[in-house]
């Protein structure tokens, strides 16, 4: 019978350790938990430049030429862009506020937010947010954004794509970059931009 309690004691005193290691580092400085809090809030807020896209509507019908069936062969043009470039100078001051509820830390590297406000100006025209969310991946510093943007009748997609500057603690502010042509309005244009981002 002497066995099965040594057995007993020494299973006992193994997980000790683990877990006065675990109570030890909850809410140790050197141990620090990202966006720990729930429901926090993130802000992004940035200024810098959008540049048009040129116009891709077909013209009206009256003033399109005959068309012509192509000869054979057909040589295409290779462009390392998939994006028509905009037309030059063709450039407006652009700012934009976000803010968002935190939904999930999937891990500590990892958070997801739900855009509940936002507004974007290009030059004289606000664009207000209808809807979007994001994700913010502090292993890899980058930042995505997609949100439903409308002025007046008009709707059209907002994107962000960047980088932050360094992870964020809770709380905490960090520099955020977005540049184009990954970031843009819809078809109007390319935007590029810089600020903060900030949790709370």
């Amino acid at each position: 019978m002497a066995l099965p309690k040594l057995l007993q004691a020494v299973l006992i005193l193994s997980l000790i350790p683990a877990t006065a290691y675990a109570v030890a580092t909850v809410g140790r400085p050197d141990h620090p938990s990202p966006a720990s809090v729930g429901l926090a809030t993130l802000s992004i807020a940035a200024d810098g430049n959008a540049t048009a896209i040129g116009d891709m509507d077909h013209t009206a019908d009256a003033g399109k030429p005959e068309f012509t069936p192509p000869s054979l062969p057909i040589t295409l043009p290779i462009s390392d862009d998939i994006e028509m470039m905009p037309p030059a100078g063709d450039v407006l001051a652009a700012n934009v506020s976000i803010t968002a509820t935190v939904l999930q830390k999937n891990s500590s590297a990892v958070i997801a937010f739900n855009i509940t406000g936002t507004s974007l100006t290009i030059g004289e025209t606000t664009y207000q947010v209808v809807n979007g969310t994001g994700i913010f991946n502090q292993r890899s510093l980058v930042v995505v954004l997609h949100a439903t943007v409308s002025t007046g009748d008009w709707k059209g997609t907002l994107i962000l794509i960047g980088h932050a500057d360094e992870a964020l603690s809770d709380p905490d502010s960090v520099g955020v970059t977005f540049d184009s042509p990954q970031s843009k309005l819809a078809s109007k244009f390319f935007l590029d931009l810089s600020g903060t981002l900030t949790l709370s």
